[in-house]
Order: C-alpha cells, then sequence, then structure tokens
C-alpha cells in the first residue's frame, strides 16, 4: 500500500524531508501547501508534485492526502496538527512538535480522540547505533539497563533570524 502524503510548507526543511522520498517505497508526495500559492507551484514543479495549494486549508482537504508532513517554524504546529486532524490526516510533525508539554498534551488529546496517526519527525530513533543499542537492551546482552543518557548535537551556523535562534518563530 502506498501512502499519499502532503507536505505543509516549502522552507528548507521540507526540501529535505522531500529529496529522501526516493528512498520511500510506500510513499508518494502528491500535494503541497503554502501560505503563496506561487511557492506552492515552484515546490511542486521542482519536485514533481502533482497538486500545489496556496493555502495549509486546501492541503488538509485534499481528498487525495492521507498523511501530511509539517515542515512549518515550530511555533505553527499545534495550530497546523490541529488542521489536519480536522480534516481526519495523519500527522508526522517536524520537531520539536511543539514548544510546550501543555500543546503536546492537546495535540495528543485530539489524535487519540480521532485514532489518527501523531509522530514527531525525530530521525535520531532510527540511527544505527540507537537501533543496535535498543537491540542489545532487548536481547538482555547488556544486563538490565536502569538509566540511559545519551546526545547527539551540532553547532549550526548562526543565523540570528533562523528558527533555532529566533524564540518567535
Amino acid at each position: 500500500m502506498t501512502i499519499k502524503w502532503g507536505i505543509i510548507g516549502c522552507g528548507k526543511i521540507a526540501h529535505k524531508f522531500i529529496q529522501d522520498f526516493e528512498f520511500v517505497e510506500q510513499g508518494e508526495v502528491v500535494a503541497v501547501g503554502s501560505r503563496s500559492m506561487d511557492k506552492a507551484r515552484e515546490f511542486a514543479a521542482q519536485y514533481n508534485v502533482s497538486n500545489a495549494h496556496g493555502s495549509y486549508e486546501a492541503l488538509a482537504g485534499d481528498p487525495e492526502v492521507q498523511a501530511i508532513y509539517i515542515a512549518t517554524p515550530h511555533n505553527y504546529h499545534l495550530e497546523n496538527m490541529k488542521l489536519c486532524f480536522q480534516h481526519d490526516k495523519a500527522v508526522l510533525c517536524e520537531k520539536p512538535i511543539t514548544v510546550n508539554t501543555k500543546e503536546l498534551e492537546e495535540a495528543l488529546e485530539i489524535a487519540r480522540s480521532k485514532d489518527l496517526f501523531l509522530m514527531e519527525a525525530m530521525w535520531t530513533w532510527f540511527l544505527p547505533a540507537v537501533l543496535k543499542a535498543k537491540q542489545w537492551i532487548v536481547e538482555g546482552r547488556i544486563g538490565e539497563v536502569r538509566f540511559l543518557r545519551a546526545d547527539c548535537g551540532f553547532k549550526p551556523e548562526f543565523n540570528a533570524e533562523s528558527r533555532v535562534y529566533n524564540p518567535n518563530l
């Protein structure tokens, strides 16, 4: 079964997401939505996506779309998730999924009440080292794990207007 995806947002992370779709055997991006129809059309043309929408509402309401990847700045994630849930769409949301616990609890409550899939796009879960550690824990290979702490980080280039450094985005 092929899952038909839509993407909310046409920024840098959306480009990275769709470029990786060549490795997804059971998925196809069929629509993109932006607040700007011109940006949506440009993105769709660049990646051969069949449907471009000039609003997030139009994308969420697209009957061909089954799941939506949210690629907007993090302070809009809850609003975007709620829109997707109103249209009974599964959601993969870029990290951080919300800006606080209260918002996360609200999103989870809605998703559960409608029996909809919701997941944060946390790629570190699928790093080979993480998968191997999980395997060893399940197998009991390293004994009983009582506590585990791990960090994975990098130093991004400083840009005061990026979502990483600007709390208003």
